[in-house]
């Protein structure tokens, strides 16, 4: 029984070790261009995952989908989130694109899970991703607002379209 332990501690030694020369001597891409492995993949969903389940105060939203509130949170979600994520006018955020992994693109539809969870990711970012915690940068209402918005991309009204189709347009130069 000793000697199985030791094999499988001197195991896990090698592996760790050849993980280290292989960052080391460049042969693992970082590039955001390269996509990431099965692996990668799907070690960050589940730790994002976990983090998201411990973390979920499973707080409610304190605000109510009404046009008004949605409005706040499309602009809000234009002018901080549109450039990766998708926006009004367009549909897929370029940055978005370029991060690696790619930044889910919410222009056509928000994802499923709770407020609360949702509103955890927002506030703490995600890191090695390129999502930032936006805690101390927007205030907690403006971030329920944008999750708020984010779930209903695909069901606004004809009125906080509008809103958002506005908050799209850039303004003209000032001469």
């Amino acid at each position: 029984m000793k000697r199985f332990l030791a094999g499988v501690v001197v195991t896990l030694v090698v592996l760790a070790l050849g993980a280290f020369v292989a960052m080391g001597v460049g042969i693992i891409d970082v590039t955001a261009n390269a996509e990431p492995g099965l692996l990668e993949r799907q070690g960050a969903g589940m730790a994002l995952d976990v983090a998201m389940d411990r973390h979920d105060s499973h707080r409610p939203n304190p605000f109510l989908p009404d046009d008004a509130t949605l409005a706040q949170g499309a602009r809000l979600y234009e002018a901080n989130c549109a450039s990766c994520h998708g926006g009004a006018e367009n549909p897929v955020g370029p940055l978005g694109l370029k991060l690696s992994p790619r930044a889910p693109q919410f222009a056509h539809g928000g994802p499923d899970d709770p407020d609360s969870r949702l509103f955890w990711l927002v506030q703490n970012g995600i890191r090695w991703t390129g999502m930032p915690g936006w805690q101390g940068i927007l205030s907690d209402d403006d971030l329920w607002k944008v999750v708020l918005f984010v779930k209903r991309t695909d069901k606004l009204s004809p009125a906080v379209q509008a809103e958002w189709k506005k908050a799209a347009r850039p303004s003209a130069p000032v001469k």
